[in-house]
């Protein structure tokens, strides 16, 4: 019987890791089952991959992962999680406020066939710069490599609404500058502003996609990773000068910001760009 269940799990493991992957060209980020809950309420989210803020939930497989952390008012800890784990974040909480949920990516390497899918990428995440210099470098149009790279925050509140976003030391990081269920609305509409850094410096004039749809406060989700297909808005705005947006809000709404970054991967890959992809998820209470 034991060996039974023991090869049931290294079946259900394997297939794990072919569907598990995140895909490129998608939108990655952290889910919270409930953005905001009593204090001890335990703190669970998916990773999902997919578009227009929806999408497929991920299992926990340690070759996807560099970093898994929770921050909270009492400081940053690793987040500890085994094989097949699901979800993704499953915790107790420490402290009341405000909990910030991080994730790191390993590199993952893609093979574009021809050069119409990374072109069309690079115009809808604003990087055309890329592509002209793909071209000027005489890199070939065909059979080309690129590796990406995945940097995800999720904001989360559990008790009294307190503290506030900050710094972890991704190399690609959205902040938040105010804590959003702390923010005060006018007739239900406001901003909340926000920073995009790239190697700890302010990121000036980068596209950021910002994706909105109604809230649950039990999201549209539960443990099982299941999703009801819910109608999302975008719009594409670009920071200014010291990498800071005024991010339009309203209540009753969660959001999901994600920006791409482009640079020449100096990695013995064989890959000839690396992309680097920071997404942001909250939720704006009623």
């Amino acid at each position: 019987m034991d060996f039974l269940k023991s090869f049931h799990k290294l079946f259900i493991t394997l297939i794990l890791l072919v569907l598990s992957s995140p895909s490129h060209a998608h939108e990655f980020w952290i889910e919270p089952i409930q953005p905001s809950a009593k204090a001890k309420t335990k703190i669970t989210a998916h990773l999902r991959v997919g578009q227009d803020f929806n999408g497929e939930a991920l299992y926990y497989l340690p070759r996807n992962f560099q970093k898994l952390l929770l921050t909270d008012a009492l400081g940053t800890r690793k987040v500890v999680r085994v094989i097949g784990d699901f979800p993704v974040f499953d915790q107790a909480v420490k402290a009341q406020g405000l909990q910030i949920l991080t994730h790191l990516s390993t590199p993952t390497k893609i093979t574009y066939k021809t050069d119409k899918k990374f072109k069309q990428f690079l115009t809808n995440t604003g990087l055309d710069w890329v592509y002209k210099a793909h071209i000027k470098a005489g890199f070939p149009l065909t059979d080309f490599s690129e590796t990406f790279i995945r940097y995800a925050k999720a904001l989360v509140n559990r008790g009294i609404p307190s503290g506030n976003d900050k710094k972890i030391g991704l190399p690609f990081e959205i902040i938040s500058q105010q804590n959003p269920y702390q923010l005060k609305l006018t007739d239900d509409k406001g901003f909340l502003k926000v920073q995009l850094l790239w190697q700890n410096k302010p990121f000036a004039n980068a596209q950021m996609s910002i994706f909105e749809k109604p809230a649950q406060n039990k999201s549209t989700t539960d443990s099982s990773g299941q999703q009801d297909y819910q109608d999302s808005t975008l719009i594409k705005l670009r920071t200014d000068e010291n990498g800071f947006l005024q991010v339009p809000v309203k209540a009753n709404k969660s959001y999901m910001l994600n920006a791409v970054q482009m640079t020449r991967d100096t990695s013995d890959s064989g890959a000839i760009w690396q992309s680097h992809w920071a997404s942001l998820t909250f939720t704006i209470l009623p």
